[in-house]
Order: structure tokens, then sequence, then C-alpha cells
């Protein structure tokens, strides 16, 4: 059978062959977090016939739902073997697995955590970039948990998403998330002459930041804090259009560029693709692109 490790959802294939007797009418493979088989506690993973003479065998079959440990796996001719004492019995040992949605956001936003091969109703505590958050979830009688997760004010990159367990004596792999820039600008409908305010999140770590106004420069000297984060208040041009185009970038290629429009919501953009860029659910256009980084 392999693979003999992995996290829920993994498939497995599993070849029964024999050399002394056929194999053959109705088999099953049944899943039981005991060697007992218990009926209550079971699961059928796979179901079929085989031709009389047959002699070899080969299914595939999705692991189940179920916390961390390790699990029995047998291969049965339903009313002749006894699952407890098939010759064909196997293992499986299911470790924690993590995945986040989306796979890009910008700091302050809102992403979905899942957890899957966790001990079961032990509680979990996130981390980001290894340094413990607030927050704490705790997985079902099967391991498995959804969590919301606000991505914290950081600078804009890949970083990790982790959960440790006190039960677990091996580190789980880390989620994935790459930090996107956001603008957001106030007022939310600008008028020529008044005065506006650009509020940004992850750029770089303490970067020059252009900031453009309808092509034209406003500032090349504003300056990201440690966390990418920066503040910026400047006047219009009393002469200028009734159309605005705000270009926000560094010296990391971190482009964000937001064109309000009459009602509209001012928010941080939140690409779901680092390389495909999508804009924001508000009337308004803002997108955010990354030409080059790595951290």
């Amino acid at each position: 059978m392999t693979p003999t490790s992995g996290w829920v959802g993994t498939t497995v294939t599993m070849t029964i062959t024999s050399t002394t007797f056929p194999i053959e009418g109705d088999y099953r493979i049944m899943w039981s977090p005991t060697s007992q088989f218990d009926p209550e506690t079971s699961k059928t993973l796979k179901e079929g016939t085989s031709a009389r003479g047959t002699y070899t065998i080969t299914e595939s079959f999705a692991i189940p739902q179920a916390a961390w440990g390790i699990y029995n796996i047998a291969f049965f001719r339903v009313g002749i073997d006894n699952p407890t004492n098939s010759s064909f019995n196997s293992q499986f040992n299911i470790v924690p697995r993590l995945k986040v949605e989306p796979v890009s956001a910008a700091p302050e936003a809102t992403v979905t955590l899942t957890g899957t091969g966790f001990p079961a109703s032990e509680p979990v505590a996130l981390t980001f970039d290894n340094n413990f958050t607030s927050t704490n979830v705790a997985p079902n009688n099967n391991g498995s948990f959804n969590s919301s997760f606000i991505i914290p004010d950081t600078i804009g990159g890949q970083h990790n998403i982790g959960a440790r367990s006190e039960k677990l004596i091996t580190s789980v792999a880390p989620a994935t998330v790459l930090v996107v820039p956001a603008i957001i600008v106030e007022p939310k409908t600008p008028q020529a002459g008044t005065k506006v305010t650009i509020t940004g999140r992850g750029f770089a770590a303490e970067n020059s930041i252009v900031i453009k106004h309808n092509d034209l420069t406003v500032t090349n000297s504003a300056n990201t804090d440690s966390t990418g984060n920066f503040n910026y208040t400047f006047n219009l041009p009393t002469t200028a259009a009734n159309s605005h185009t705000f270009v926000v970038s560094d010296e990391d290629g971190h482009t964000v560029t937001y064109t309000p429009t009459v009602g509209s919501q001012t928010t941080p953009s939140t690409p779901s693709q680092p390389s495909s860029p999508q804009p924001s659910s508000s009337p308004s256009t803002s997108t955010s692109t990354t030409t080059s980084k790595s951290l």
C-alpha cells in the first residue's frame, strides 16, 4: 500500500496479491481506529466484486476525515474473511495539514485557515511567522477545524501561518500566504484643492514610497515603517480634474493603483492570486501588483 503516511484526502493505492488461493467474489476495504474493526467506529472505503480466478486486485481510495494517529486498513472477502484477522491488513499514519484561502491577502484582511488531521478536541495555537497570535482553535472529534484569521500588519511577500498542539511531537508544515500591499484614500471621493490622506499597508519595510496623482509625482520621499505601513497627507491642485488615479509604489516593485468613482468605498484591495490581481468588491477600481520580491 502506498503511501503509508499522509493527510486527510490523500489518495492511497492498495494492491492485494495472493499466491495460494484466488481472491474472488465480493470484497471490502475497511478503515478503523483500532485493530478490532468495531462496526460502530469502522468505515467502508471501497467495495467491489472480483471475477473467478482473480489473484491480484488493485484499488485506490481517499483517506477519510480522521484525527492525528495511526489507523488500520483491512481488505477482506465478504462472508469469507474477518477484517480483524485478514491476511491483507495495513496501517496508515495521518499527519496534520493546514490550508489557507485565499492564498494572497492584504494586511488586516481576513482569510480562512482549514486544518485536518490534528489531535481530536485538543486546543491548537496559531502562529504567524513563528510568533504566537491571539487566535486559538478547537479541532472537532475528527481533528478538523475552520478558523477565520486576520493578517497582521506586516511587509509584503510570503509569510507562514502555523499551528501548534501540545500533543504533537513533530512540527506542522505551515500554510503560506502572499501578503500584498493595499491603500486607503481619504476622502473617498476627493475634489480639486482638497486635502487627501493615503494610508498604505503591506509595502516593503523602511522603504521610500512614490505617490503619483494622474501621472504627476506627488512625493518620492514618503517612507514606510518596519511593518511596511505609511501615512501621507497632501493637497490636490486646485486645477485637478474631476477624475483621479492614485498610484503608490515602493523600491521593491510593489505597486497599488486606485481610481475612485462616485459613491465608492475606499478599501484595501486583496488580489486573489499574486500573478493575477483582482479589484476590490467596491465600485472603485484598485489593483495591486508585485514585480519582484523575496523574503
